[in-house]
């Protein structure tokens, strides 16, 4: 894989020697040694030897994450083949003063997407603790489902897994979102969008009493406007919960969604329901009807 990835926020890079105060300091913090485990880096030599460990075995790959705003690492994303388990798995630490701002869902992500990209994997595991109940929101967030529960070093690790079919439907519903939220750094792109969809696309917008049917041009082109000409501003639409069901070439994806930001420069926030149905084709999964109706 990749030294370097970008997204709309980060950079992410491979880790390196001049990272060891960075590692000194994210190793130390309560969180990692609590969920992960005390690695005795007592000082920047130890850091030093850590990365050395890290770098010189092929089985793990550590990228640190960087904001792009000032470079600062905020924390690590990781995929690591464990002699333990059958196939690598996706990780993620955060400094706990970047906790909670979506880091790390968004480095997880960038991240799979290279995986599905560079490798051949055939599915992508994560691990946690039991009791890390913030590490399984995301792990969930990002689409995996618990597998099983092993023994490993006198812990007990819930095992959490993607398919490769799950993981590219996953894919498709994030960057279908993401199209959505405002970035400083990333120009809005409708291509990105169409990308995502079948040319037949049919959407509906219901509500109480009715409902509205949308083509693919009559749903993007105005979405594109507001988001374009500021009737939007600092607008971020995600998924809090979902469910995916996939049989064959076909799948239908249920999401519980959060939008919010400034329209017209009022603040508002609000939830609502989306339904996709998505098929296979030969240039990969695609949404081919979208059902949705906003909470009042």
């Amino acid at each position: 894989m990749q030294a370097h990835y970008s997204s709309s926020r980060l950079n992410l890079h491979k880790l390196a020697f001049d990272d060891q105060e960075f590692i000194f300091k994210l190793l130390n913090t309560s969180g990692w040694i609590k969920n992960i485990g005390n690695r005795n880096i007592a000082n920047l030599e130890d850091a030093a030897n850590y990365i050395t460990k890290i770098n010189t075995n092929p089985d793990y790959q550590y990228w640190v994450i960087r904001l792009k705003s000032n470079a600062e690492a905020v924390g690590l994303v990781t995929f690591i083949k464990r002699n333990y388990l059958e196939d690598a798995d996706i990780g993620f630490a955060l400094l706990p003063e970047f906790e909670a701002m979506g880091y790390a869902f968004e480095a997880a992500i960038t991240i799979l997407t290279a995986v599905l990209n560079e490798t051949q994997v055939s599915c992508v595991l994560a691990t946690t603790l039991p009791s890390n109940s913030a590490s399984i929101k995301l792990i969930e967030r990002l689409g995996l489902k618990f597998e099983k529960s092993i023994h490993e070093d006198q812990e007990t690790l819930s095992v959490y897994k993607i398919t490769n079919a799950a993981l590219q439907i996953q894919l498709l519903i994030t960057k279908f979102y993401n199209w959505f939220t405002s970035s400083d750094t990333l120009p809005l792109n409708k291509d990105e969008l169409l990308s995502c969809c079948l040319p037949e696309l049919s959407v509906f917008k219901v509500n109480a009493t009715s409902s509205t049917h949308l083509n693919l041009d009559e749903f993007v082109t105005p979405r594109f406007q507001v988001l374009s000409d500021g009737t939007l501003t600092r607008f971020s639409e995600h998924e809090i919960a979902h469910t995916t069901k996939q049989i064959g070439a076909i799948a239908q994806r249920y999401s519980y969604y959060q939008k919010s930001g400034m329209h017209n420069g009022v603040a508002f926030k609000q939830y609502g329901h989306k339904l996709f149905n998505c098929i296979e084709t030969a240039q990969g999964w695609k949404i081919a009807t979208i059902v949705w109706q906003d909470e009042l």
